[in-house]
């Protein structure tokens, strides 16, 4: 298998971008082509300007349904990190063969081994003797095909744009037509993106034609009867919408199912608190007349560790949990941010527990909960016997936690994200994901705060 491995910082991409891949696949040359955004960089510091969420979904919005030979790989946004080239060509060697991406200003010099490649990269000299390279060339490049590796190909010259050009424009209120996709355009635009102020987490979205991708509880009868209403809304081949129709355990069996589609989730609810849900007659809603109120909320990493010591991640949008899985209490170590901890915490488990979770099983247990707005996290103690001060509390969204199961052979532990058994297991990490988020749509009129306050206050009734 050929692969080309297309690095960048793609902040953000643009239709340049998009272009580059699609000659790319249009040579029949190679058999995938993989978009590699870098993690933090400290040669290019804009890099670090927004929120790599926003860099990842971008990208989706931008590939999301042009070919299945294109793969983004987001493992530098979500690892906070930057692989060399070096490194990358180690980890997609085993796969294939391994082409990389390149602009011509990389290799220019390349004669008289004064590359940027040569000079600068890690590994740059046995970069260049020993790997293959795709040379992209822009309108107006002059260049010497001495300048080339021993191993190259040149694409273009076709191919103009750049992502600083973008962020000026768009920073200067300035249009970006053609220079990014029309979706991606919006969604800038949506969260006040490369405008030198935090980005909005809560928003309007207006959609003139809904095109639906519908998820419904199949034994719901109520949901079965709704989703024949939209009918005539549904078009799962180019959604711009994803309804979901239950309960709240519907709506989180969607995000895991489409988080990664990038599109609002409106949620009609046909269960019985639907917190995340809107209470709505759905005959009435479609089409839609006014615009949708979305709430941008992050997702939760969970690294696990099996008992048989096998490892995998998970995206969490609720909660994560580790409890004793016998009738011998759990001893767990508690590390934070990987600087302080308790050695030995002893009960039935431990929680974490997003802002839009805080209102299921950890108010069950904790006894309160936390608007969706905040980002905060919540940490939560189930039956906890040591230590015997111990609070749940509210805790920083930066913060990474560790669950370490001490004794798993006498006192075994069991995970669970989001309700859904993970087995037994060793160790948990727990941190809010820096690429995992969804957008979750709501009705004008429907307020999140004041459902999150007659959840907190069930006994008050209506005068």
């Amino acid at each position: 298998m050929k692969i080309a491995l297309f690095g960048g910082s793609f902040d953000p991409v643009g239709q340049h971008h998009l272009e580059i891949v699609k000659m790319l696949l249009n040579t029949d040359f190679f058999d995938q082509v993989v978009v590699v955004p870098c993690g933090p960089r400290p040669d290019k510091k804009s890099v670090n300007d927004i929120n790599p969420v926003y860099r990842a979904t971008m990208l989706d919005i931008t590939f999301r349904g042009i070919s299945e030979k294109i793969k983004i790989d987001l493992h530098d946004l979500e690892k906070d990190r930057f692989s060399t080239t070096f490194e990358l060509e180690q980890r997609y060697a085993s796969q294939g063969e391994v082409w990389h991406v390149v602009g011509f200003d990389l290799v220019e010099g390349g004669r008289k081994n004064a590359s940027p490649i040569q000079k600068e990269w890690a590994n740059g000299r046995l970069l260049w003797e020993k790997s293959r390279f795709i040379v992209i060339l822009r309108d107006g490049t002059l260049f010497s095909r001495a300048d080339l590796p021993p191993t190259s190909q040149t694409f273009g010259p076709e191919i103009t744009g750049a992502s600083s050009i973008i962020r000026n424009l768009v920073f200067n209120y300035q249009p970006i037509d053609n220079l990014v996709t029309p979706e991606v355009a919006r969604y800038i635009e949506r969260y006040s993106l490369y405008r030198g102020r935090l980005p909005l987490q809560k928003t309007l979205l207006r959609i003139d034609t809904p095109r639906l991708l519908v998820a419904a509880d199949e034994n719901n009868a109520s949901a079965r009867d709704i989703k024949a209403q939209l009918r005539p809304f549904i078009d799962a081949t180019k959604p711009n919408l994803i309804v979901d129709i239950g309960g709240d355990g519907n709506k989180l069996h969607a995000i895991r199912k489409y988080w990664r589609l990038r599109l609002p989730f409106l949620g009609i609810n046909a269960g019985h608190r639907g917190y995340l849900l809107n209470d709505v007659d759905a005959a009435t809603l479609f089409p839609l007349r006014d615009a949708l109120v979305i709430h941008y909320l992050p997702l939760l990493h969970v690294g696990i560790k099996t008992a048989d010591g096998n490892w995998k991640t998970v995206f969490g949008f609720n909660e994560a949990w580790i409890e004793r899985a016998t009738g011998q209490s759990a001893w767990i170590e508690l590390i934070r941010n990987n600087r302080d901890h308790i050695p030995k915490v002893v009960g039935d488990g431990l929680l974490i527990s997003t802002a839009a979770g805080s209102t299921g099983y950890a108010k069950n247990i904790a006894g309160f909960s936390l608007p969706t707005h905040v980002r905060e996290l919540l940490l939560v103690g189930m039956g906890i016997a040591e230590p015997s001060q111990w609070r749940n509390t509210i805790v920083s969204p930066h913060s990474v936690f560790e669950f370490k199961a001490l004794n798993i052979a006498k006192r075994p532990v069991r995970a669970y994200v989001d309700g859904v058994p993970q087995g037994q297991i060793e160790y948990m990490r727990i941190r809010t994901s820096r690429i995992a988020a969804v957008e979750l749509a709501f009705i004008k009129g429907y307020d999140i705060a004041e459902k999150h306050t007659g959840i907190q206050l069930p006994y008050f009734e209506p005068i």
